[in-house]
Formats: C-alpha cells, sequence, structure tokens
C-alpha cells in the first residue's frame, strides 16, 4: 500500500532523491523559473550565439541585420524617409556589452515628495527627408528603413556608422554598437500590443 511505501523512505534524508517518491526529480534546467532571460537563453539564445545568422543590409554600409527576427512585422507599412516612428530601443557597446542607451525598462520619478518607477516611454521621432540629417546615429537610421510595423529585430552597427573615431559618452573611438529595435507605431498606424 501507499502508506508503507511513504514509510520505507521516512528514514532517508530529505535532500535525497527517494525521500520523495511522488515527486521525481526533474532535470536540473527545467527546474529554473521561465523568466523572458532564461526563455531566450535556453531557446532563442544570446545574441553572440546567433552572430552567425547576421546578414548584411543591401545598401546598409556595413550595418548587419539578425536573419532570425524576434518578432516579425506585418511587412507593408514600411519604414521610409521622412516617417514619424514609435520605437522601443536598446543600444550595446559590442566589446564591452554595456548598456548604454535604452527605451525600455522603468525610470526614477518623484511624485508628491515620494520616489516612484515608471516605465519608460518608447522614443517618439521622424527621420529625415532624403540626403537630410539624422537625429539619431546613421546606423539608427538605416536600421530602421529596413523594418515594418511590429518588427523587433537586432543589428550589429560598425563604428563608422555609429558614433566613428571620436567616441561619444560611454561610446569609446572606433566602438561597434549592437542594436535592438522594435516598431511600434509609423506614421500614426499602431502595431497590437503584444501579450
Amino acid at each position: 500500500p501507499l502508506s508503507s511505501l511513504l514509510s520505507s523512505h521516512s528514514s532517508l534524508p530529505p535532500s535525497h532523491p527517494l525521500a520523495h517518491p511522488l515527486s521525481p526529480p526533474s532535470p536540473p534546467f527545467l527546474s529554473l523559473p521561465l523568466t523572458r532571460l532564461s526563455f531566450r537563453i535556453l531557446f532563442q539564445g544570446t545574441f553572440w550565439q546567433r552572430r552567425r545568422m547576421l546578414k548584411e543590409v543591401e545598401g546598409g554600409r556595413g550595418l548587419k541585420k539578425e536573419e532570425w527576427l524576434e518578432h516579425e512585422g506585418d511587412g507593408t507599412t514600411l519604414v521610409k524617409a521622412g516617417s514619424k516612428v514609435w520605437v522601443h530601443f536598446t543600444v550595446t557597446v559590442e566589446s564591452s556589452q554595456e548598456v548604454v542607451d535604452s527605451s525600455r525598462g522603468e525610470h526614477m520619478t518623484e511624485v508628491g515628495g515620494i520616489t516612484v518607477y515608471k516605465p519608460k516611454n518608447p522614443l517618439e521621432m521622424s527621420l529625415a527627408q532624403e540626403g537630410g540629417e539624422e537625429s539619431v546615429f546613421p546606423g539608427f537610421a538605416l536600421a530602421l528603413k529596413t523594418m515594418t510595423l511590429g518588427e523587433r529585430a537586432g543589428f550589429l552597427v560598425p563604428h563608422d556608422l555609429a558614433y566613428g573615431p571620436a567616441g561619444k559618452g560611454k561610446v569609446g573611438p572606433g566602438e561597434a554598437l549592437e542594436l535592438n529595435v522594435e516598431v511600434l507605431g509609423i506614421d500614426g498606424a499602431f502595431a497590437p500590443p503584444r501579450r
């Protein structure tokens, strides 16, 4: 009977696998909490593991885009010169893996004398008309022009399309950047929210 089976294991230490016969041990990776980060590492891989899937963008002057997209776009609503866009982005220095700018996450603010954390807002910006000067580094604008509404993708931006030999702020001279972008809206059309 079940009672005798359970009593036969009562003298085993709690850490012993047979101390709980009705709960067989799981493989170690299955016992980890399945957070977004652990899901990405287990099933999608890190940016470094996917680098072999980077493909040079046609006419992108060395800009490379991941062939495996994190989210597909609608395939028809394109970002183009002069478009007004709403995007979430993260910029990381390739060599150090330091995040230097991001619209994702939270920021601290003070409300009525109390410090609270609020979600950051997407970046709202307009791309320059053909031949105009962009408000972001050149690789960012070129990356956007390869994307459609709702798409999220990673890019490797060479230094000459980033901040060049001079660098800027936390980006050192001649540093390449990793850019992750999600297009939330284009010219007043918005992607449905993701669950």
